[in-house]
């Protein structure tokens, strides 16, 4: 992780769930990674040429480390809004907080809150939208991880 050019800038616990995504075990810092695992990271996080069904199964995985299919929204907005920001500052900045809320907006507009609690994603939905109805790209979560995207 200290040496992924572009985690660098980004919180630590952010880091950790984009590498965990992979299937590589963050709980240890020790950890050594396969050489296949070495490729995958450096293609999702640096040169970004993961695309297509690979690239949204990294990002659901993401979204939803615990597999639990209801995220929190709290914790899926502050998520997106520290992703955004980067760990270069420490409150919120105008450009991650409206990303984060247009996220939101989003996700009531595609149906992707739960119907049963309003303060839970439904992963299921969303991964519905993203993988069968293709009515959130899934570049749009691919472009915070970009350098330049934001400013």
């Amino acid at each position: 992780m200290d040496f992924t050019i572009s985690l660098a800038d980004k919180f630590k616990d952010v880091n950790k769930r984009l590498i965990s995504a992979l299937g590589i075990d963050t709980s240890n810092e020790n950890v050594r990674i396969e050489w296949d695992q070495f490729l995958n990271l450096k293609c999702f996080l640096e040169i970004f040429t993961i695309v297509g069904e690979d690239l949204e199964n990294l990002w659901l995985r993401t979204l939803d480390p615990k597999g639990l299919s209801l995220v929190p929204i709290e914790d899926y907005k502050e998520f997106l809004e520290r992703i955004a920001r980067g760990s270069m500052s420490n409150q919120p900045t105008a450009v991650s907080e409206t990303f984060s809320q247009e996220m939101m907006k989003l996700m009531k507009l595609e149906n992707c809150i739960s119907e049963k609690n309003s303060n839970f994603i439904d992963m299921t939905k969303l991964k519905y939208k993203i993988k069968v109805e293709k009515a959130i790209e899934i570049e749009l979560f691919n472009q915070l991880l970009k350098q330049d995207c934001l400013f």
